[in-house]
């Protein structure tokens, strides 16, 4: 073929052609010509993100016992609320978020409290009958509550004590630790009282006092006696006396 070229055309005209051929030429670029160009981040690499821990009612509990043991008992509510919210059917953040109320005055919320604590906590409802003015010695046992009716009029005066027949620290062997409330006509608690406390909230004994407390209605009133964390077995004093 290229001799064929170079016969028709003359030496000439091929030296144009090679020259065309060699003389660089003008380029247009679409976007599909352009390659596109790799970066790389060389940034510090990031810090993996670390499993939150999901706390559980006990987890709270824990905590919240510490901090009431500590003296810090708005921190302990907060967490007994928390406990709480996550698991209603812990009997003893009732109890335990009660007493921080009692530890700061709140007497309101603490008879709420512990109206909770007997409603959850009590297996075994006894019945007893006390006359006004006098002591009766009953025994209390795990989960049991005693219900106690007595008649008052309005303007009385009355003070309850409930008393372990045994003296000495939590946990020993003949310690009762009782926890008081008293019920209106209706049913309702109006007051409750777990230990004597000093007015920092340390504890002087595990007995329960209402002191001075004024019948507001004509009727027939409940004391209800239950035991609290200290003690739940032994016997214990119940005395009524009212002006």
């Amino acid at each position: 073929m290229l001799v064929v070229a170079i016969a028709f055309f003359g030496l000439a005209a091929l030296d144009d052609a090679f020259r065309s051929r060699q003389e660089p030429r003008e380029m247009t670029l679409t976007r599909q010509d352009v390659q596109p160009e790799y970066r790389y981040n060389y940034t510090q690499p990031v810090t993996p993100v670390e499993p939150q821990t999901v706390l559980t009612a006990y987890d709270y509990f824990v905590m919240a016992l510490n901090n009431q043991q500590n003296g810090e008992y708005w921190q302990a509510i907060e967490d007994y609320t928390r406990a709480i919210e996550l698991d209603p059917t812990i009997a003893a953040a009732w109890l335990n978020r009660g007493v921080a109320y009692e530890q700061l005055g709140r007497t309101c919320a603490a008879r709420k409290d512990f109206w909770e604590w007997v409603s959850r906590n009590t297996i075994e409802f006894q019945q007893a009958f006390i006359e006004t003015n006098s002591t009766i010695t009953l025994e209390m046992a795990q989960g049991r509550s005693y219900v106690i009716p007595f008649t008052a009029r309005a303007g009385d005066v009355i003070r309850l004590d409930a008393t372990s027949l045994i003296a000495g620290e939590p946990g020993t062997p003949g310690v009762v630790d009782p926890l008081l409330l008293l019920l209106s006509p209706s049913g309702m608690p109006v007051a409750a009282d777990d230990d004597t406390i000093q007015s920092d909230g340390s504890l002087i004994n595990m007995n329960a006092s209402l002191n001075d407390y004024m019948i507001m209605q004509d009727g027939t009133y409940t004391i209800v006696v239950t035991h609290a964390g200290g003690g739940a077995s032994g016997a214990f004093n119940l005395s009524l006396n009212l002006r």
